[in-house]
Formats: structure tokens, C-alpha cells, sequence
């Protein structure tokens, strides 16, 4: 008896091994979907051979798609049926990692397979999407319960949601900033310009023989070598205590805000005051808000040329701050939580799609998620705003 239980015991365990392997083995669909029409199922994609018959509006899982055609299991029988007999209801089984959001540029229509002539859903303008898979041609969204493809120039406002393994696209990063040792005339296309003076640290992109090329509004601008001295960025890998790792200028000047231009400079140094020096130890969470807000005359501001409906409110200014930090950050693999721009068309001085809105209803939220504290330098320059980003010194035991 006690041999007959072991081996019943045995047999039980060596079953149970057995299911579970054949749970791990057992394919799982991509797709929920039912049927449109009614039509044969093939054995093989393109065959002529015929196997069940199958009704309209009978629920298909749909495991493979390829070239206009899907391997489905209908009602236990598994073979190939044309993409566009099947009404697709709901991705399922998605097993690849969320990469960015982004926001739709106008109403498009999501697609089972890049450049497929088979569509899935039509997307409003302007919802906030999840990106599974980038590419510089086509991209793969989740909408409505459904993953399908479209157009990558069809989405902006791309924020990472894993920074150390999906860089934002389009930022090109600063390669250091430049200590002026001498005055030096600053403008752009569209930027009347301003004059930097002797000890202001600038930002730039690049550097070649004679000239430093820096960013200025939505143009690029040089300034002579021998006007100043590059400290170079740091790889935020190779960084030590001290070493900057990341940083951005941006440009305003006497007249940007015309009657009220002399308050919302005032607005941005009191921003600037209240973020330099911050300290964020790996894992902190930084809130802009948190530091600087309310925007109010009890908290400090004046009344300043902003972005909104009434196109003035206190603090305005402020964001330019705002977005000097963002453009310092997003080279760096440092996790943004909560980020939004003015408007789709964005603000003079950056590129569209970076700058980066604070205010009663939006923060500019992230994490330091390097492997040590970061220490945030803000400085206003008369016209223009640096903000650097150090690698700190480590607490004290």
C-alpha cells in the first residue's frame, strides 16, 4: 500500500510538470476579432484547398499576421483567413515594453501592418497615445484596446517612459559650455539679440576650428573661439562629484515683453533663485511647482506676458525657466513624470515640441534616476538663462 501511494504521488507530480509545461509551450493570440463575412478557412496562405466553413460574426483569435493574411483558431480549427474578413476587437497578449507617449497631430487611421492597406480604428487629434514600438518611418500605438501602426510624423510631444533605454527622440545634446572672457553679441533670424557679458556661461552644440555653433530660438548662431572656453561635458557615466553632465542656454532680450519685458525678467530670476543649488538624491522625485509655485503676487511674481487666453498673468516668464531645465535634462537618462507644452505651435525661443508649460494645472515633474545626486545650477545672464546639471557630492555617512 505504501509503494501504490508513492507511486501515485509520483505520477501526480510528473502530471502536474507535464501541464505546466504544456501552459508554457501553448501559444497565446495577438488579436481577438470575429468574423465579417462568411468564407472558408485555408490550410496555408494563397491555397486553394478549402477547410471549415465559417459564418459571419464568429469570435477569431488571430495568432500571426503576415502579408494580408492571418493565422486564426475558429471554433478548434486553426488555419488562414484575408485580414480584412475579420473585424479586430482587441490586441491581446502584448508583450513588449511601453516605449514613449506621444500626442496625434491630427485624426489618422491605425493600421495592422506598416504600409498595410488593412485598417483598424481612426484616431482623434490631439489624444495621448502609448508608444510600443518607435521608428523614424512608422510606429506602433495602442489605441482603444488595439496595437496598430501609423505614421511617426503624425505624433509629437514624445516623452520616454524608460529615459535609460528610449532617448527622446530628436534631441541633439550640448557638447559643454562656454565661459565668455569678453563680451560677446548673441542673436538670431528671428531674435533681435542680446549682449552677453564677460563671465556668462553659454551652452553649445558644437565646436570646430574657429567658431563655437550654438542653439539660439529655432536657428543656430556662432560665436568666435577666442570669445571664451569650453568645458566639456561629462558622460554621465564617467562622471565624479563636481563634473557637469548636461546643461542648455536659452535667449530673451530687453524687449521680449515689450511694456512689461523688465517684470518678466524679474519673474525669471526669482525661478532661477528658487531652483539653483537643489540637490536630488538618486530615487528623489523634483516638483517645479513645488518650488516656485503659486504664481502669484503673494508668492513674489508680477503680472508678465505669458501664454494664455488673456496673454498676460503673474509669473509669466517663468516657463522659459521651465524649459531651459527640460532641454538640460532630456540628453540624460533621467526619468520625466510629468511634462506638457505651452500649445502645439510651442514658444519663439526653442524648437517646437520642447519646451516645457508650468502653472495652475500643469507641473514639470521628474526623477533622478542616475545612480547618485545631481545638483541643479540656474543662472540668469541678462537675457539669457543657463541651467547646468552637476553630479553632487555624495551624502555624508
Amino acid at each position: 500500500m505504501k509503494r501504490f501511494l508513492i507511486a501515485l504521488c509520483v505520477l501526480v507530480m510528473m502530471a502536474g510538470i507535464c501541464c505546466a509545461e504544456d501552459m508554457q509551450e501553448k501559444e497565446l493570440p495577438i488579436f481577438y476579432a470575429t468574423t465579417t463575412t462568411t468564407f472558408h478557412l485555408r490550410p496555408e496562405k494563397e491555397s486553394e484547398e478549402r477547410l471549415n466553413y465559417v459564418s459571419s460574426g464568429t469570435r477569431a483569435d488571430v495568432y500571426e499576421v503576415q502579408d494580408g493574411w492571418c493565422r486564426v483558431m475558429i471554433k478548434g480549427t486553426e488555419g488562414w483567413c484575408k485580414d480584412r474578413w475579420l473585424n479586430f476587437i482587441k490586441s491581446t497578449n502584448i508583450q513588449k515594453e511601453p516605449q514613449y507617449e506621444a500626442i496625434t497631430v491630427q485624426e489618422f487611421t491605425i493600421w495592422l501592418e506598416p504600409g498595410s492597406t488593412r485598417s483598424l480604428r481612426k484616431v482623434p487629434q490631439g489624444k495621448f497615445m502609448t508608444l510600443y514600438e518607435y521608428g523614424e518611418e512608422w510606429s506602433q500605438i495602442l489605441y482603444d484596446g488595439i496595437l496598430g501602426w501609423c505614421k511617426t510624423h503624425l505624433l509629437w510631444g514624445f516623452r520616454s517612459l524608460n529615459a535609460k533605454k528610449y532617448p527622446v527622440p530628436g534631441v541633439v545634446p550640448n557638447i559643454g559650455m562656454v565661459t565668455l572672457n569678453q563680451d560677446t553679441w548673441i542673436d538670431s533670424k528671428d531674435f533681435v539679440g542680446m549682449n552677453a557679458r564677460t563671465g556668462s556661461f553659454i551652452c553649445v552644440r558644437s565646436a570646430d576650428e574657429s567658431n563655437y555653433t550654438l542653439p539660439v530660438w529655432r536657428k543656430e548662431n556662432t560665436i568666435p573661439l577666442e570669445n571664451g572656453d569650453l568645458t566639456a561635458f561629462v558622460p554621465w557615466e564617467d562622471a565624479q562629484a563636481g563634473d557637469v553632465i548636461g546643461g542648455f542656454t536659452t535667449f530673451y532680450d530687453e524687449n521680449y515683453g515689450k511694456d512689461l519685458a523688465a517684470e518678466r525678467a524679474y519673474n525669471i530670476d526669482l525661478a532661477c533663485q528658487r531652483i539653483h543649488g537643489i540637490v536630488l538624491q538618486p530615487g528623489e522625485r523634483f516638483s517645479y511647482n513645488d518650488l516656485c509655485a503659486p504664481y502669484k503676487p503673494t508668492n513674489g511674481y508680477k503680472m508678465a506676458p505669458n501664454i494664455s487666453a488673456k496673454g498676460k498673468g503673474y509669473g509669466g516668464g517663468v516657463c522659459q525657466v521651465t524649459t531651459t531645465l527640460y532641454n538640460a535634462l532630456i540628453p540624460l537618462p533621467i526619468q520625466l513624470e510629468e511634462w506638457r507644452v505651452h500649445q502645439k505651435i510651442g514658444v519663439v525661443y526653442i524648437p517646437q515640441y520642447f519646451d516645457a508649460a508650468v502653472g495652475s494645472f500643469y507641473d514639470f515633474i521628474f526623477n533622478n534616476t542616475l545612480p547618485y545626486p545631481i545638483r541643479i545650477f540656474a543662472q540668469p545672464q541678462e537675457g539669457a538663462i543657463t541651467v547646468l546639471v552637476y553630479r553632487a557630492d555624495e551624502p555624508e555617512a
